[in-house]
């Protein structure tokens, strides 16, 4: 298992990385950290999962995955994690978690896998995955909640936090009604604040990859200069695409 550490921070790039090792062949684990964004799924409609208006007069862009699930936020306090392999009984379950809950077990936050393939601590939920299967490949990623935004979080994906934690559809969001995969909104939670000696984000997420390499046994890397220009020009011809974006 090759451990890959991007050093670019633009949604489009990132997705773009994802699909070009899925293509490569090799058994990765890929880490990123994408600027203010929301992530759809590749089935679901922009207009129905996302405040358009909220993201435009905050300056957070919306960009579309190959992977079906849900609408996702990231942001700069939220680290990205992607399992690339070939296609087994492993992957089709929700083991594929858990080297994600040994390494933050390791450093001292005690996560649980849940019933939809994603990680809770405390009755709210740090972790939401998707994953993409074809030609007996698999690619299997998901959001790590750490120093989050969550009005933010809230305000792209059209929710509103109600006192007791849980979360409902604005009444903007349920007056649209069109087809696609449906979001699942879930009461979420920043591990952060789980820590003992809570560190700044960049600091927690290079002592996760760290963690990551010993875990693995391999030594994070990153993107040859050639590997570079392959998933730049992905990025640029599809995923930065207003056709690919808003297809739905």
């Amino acid at each position: 298992m090759q451990v890959y550490l991007s050093q670019h921070h633009t949604p489009a790039w990132n997705l773009a990385a994802e699909e070009w090792l899925f293509h490569s062949g090799q058994d990765a684990l890929f880490l990123y950290v994408n600027q203010a964004s929301v992530i759809l799924g590749c089935n679901q409609a922009a207009a129905r999962e996302v405040d358009l208006d909220y993201c435009k007069a905050h300056q957070i862009s919306v960009c579309r995955r190959i992977s079906g699930g849900g609408a996702v936020y990231h942001d700069l306090g939220n680290l990205n994690f992607c399992f690339l392999g070939q296609r087994n009984a492993r992957s089709l379950s929700q083991d594929f978690l858990q080297p994600i809950v040994d390494i933050l077990k390791s450093l001292g936050v005690q996560a649980e896998i849940g019933r939809r393939k994603d990680l809770w601590i405390g009755g709210r939920k740090i972790t939401g995955t998707a994953s993409h299967f074809a030609h007996q490949r698999s690619l299997q990623h998901g959001t790590l909640l750490y120093d989050s935004c969550l009005d933010h979080l809230h305000g792209a994906l059209g929710l509103v936090a109600l006192p007791d934690g849980s979360v409902r559809l604005s009444e903007k969001k349920q007056a649209v009604t069109l087809r696609g995969v449906h979001s699942q909104p879930s009461p979420v939670v920043n591990l952060r604040s789980f820590l003992a000696e809570p560190l700044d984000s960049k600091a927690f997420f290079d002592n996760f990859a760290s963690r990551s390499g010993e875990y693995f046994q391999a030594s994070p890397k990153h993107f040859s200069s050639q590997e570079e220009s392959d998933i730049s020009l992905l990025a640029e011809q599809k995923y930065l695409q207003e056709s690919w974006i808003f297809r739905k």
